[in-house]
């Protein structure tokens, strides 16, 4: 659970990033603090950033506007900071496709001052990914597994997993949200976690961030953010009723009853939507993600 106290493992103050040749800003002016020992999600649709962010937090890309430190320092070209975080994404396995699975770990070995090779060792097996392999004749769901392993492994102070499981199946998924889950509790670090499988890895989320068109349009620990969205069912007239003015995201008729999605809804209002005989219903972060991020022209009917 984040502690407001402590200084953020990240900090981001309108940062923004616009890429050359590029019409529109790919960060729009981000406000983010991801506080340490947290396993922080960050949601977005494809494009809205995330990558661009991670990409800065690694050092990677410098901002071209707002501030960004990554544990107290500016993150670009800082070897202070890179020898810190760790950057596993989908397509990480460019530079090792000649190499053996064995010779991977020894290399992360020397780079990664905590490195934990007996736990490197136990993922791959429960992988089975057979060390003596070269990258290049790994399955794609192996390959995904032998870097997500790679990365957990490193134990360095902030993990990054973008996408980083893209190729496992729902067994492989599972075995890595456990391994995950159980390290961190024994070995409390920053993890940041982007995902577009939302509902299969909330419950391994403190925190949670949502992303679109290159803002930050919500963020808090998983269970407030959870409770900001409330699904309001009942006669129409008295939907619409209660739902005038508020933040709408979705809705839908269902005969003479109608359903909306409201966002930052009161606990006090949503008790005074059940005094006037209408359902209020806890949102999933799933759907919360889909209501703040529909665009307009796509339908606003709740699928």
């Amino acid at each position: 659970m984040s502690n407001t106290a402590q200084t953020p493992a990240v900090r981001c103050d309108g940062v923004r990033l616009r890429y050359p040749r590029q019409k529109e800003e790919a960060l729009a002016g981000v406000d983010l603090n991801v506080m340490p020992h947290t396993i922080c999600g960050l949601l977005g649709r494809n494009a809205a950033g995330k990558t661009s962010l991670m990409a800065l937090l690694t050092g990677f890309r410098r901002q071209t506007g707002g501030e960004i430190e990554v544990f107290g320092e500016k993150p670009y070209e800082n070897p202070s900071v890179a020898s810190r975080v760790a950057f596993v994404y989908a397509n990480n396995n460019e530079l090792y496709q000649e190499m053996k699975v064995r010779d991977v770990l020894k290399t992360a070995a020397i780079f990664r001052e905590d490195w934990n090779d007996a736990l490197a060792r136990s993922l791959l097996n429960a992988f089975h990914v057979p060390e003596k392999k070269n990258v290049s004749r790994l399955s794609l769901g192996q390959r995904a597994a032998l870097f997500c392993t790679v990365g957990l492994a490193s134990r360095v102070p902030l993990t990054i997993f973008d996408e980083a499981y893209s190729g496992m199946d729902a067994v492989y998924r599972k075995i890595f949200a456990e391994a995950l889950l159980n390290d961190f509790m024994e070995y409390p670090r920053t993890i940041l976690f982007s995902t577009h499988y939302i509902s299969e890895w909330d419950n391994l989320f403190s925190d949670v961030a949502i992303i679109d068109e290159g803002r930050i349009v919500a963020f808090g620990e998983t269970d407030e953010l959870r409770g900001r969205g409330a699904a309001i069912i009942g006669e129409a007239g008295a939907v619409d009723a209660f739902a005038s003015g508020k933040t709408i995201m979705q809705q839908r008729s269902l005969g003479a009853q109608k359903e909306v999605w409201l966002f930052d809804l009161p606990a006090n209002e949503r008790e005074a939507a059940v005094r006037q005989g209408l359902s209020a219903e806890r949102l999933s972060l799933q759907d919360l993600f889909v209501g703040l991020t529909r665009k307009e022209g796509e339908s606003d009917v709740i699928q």
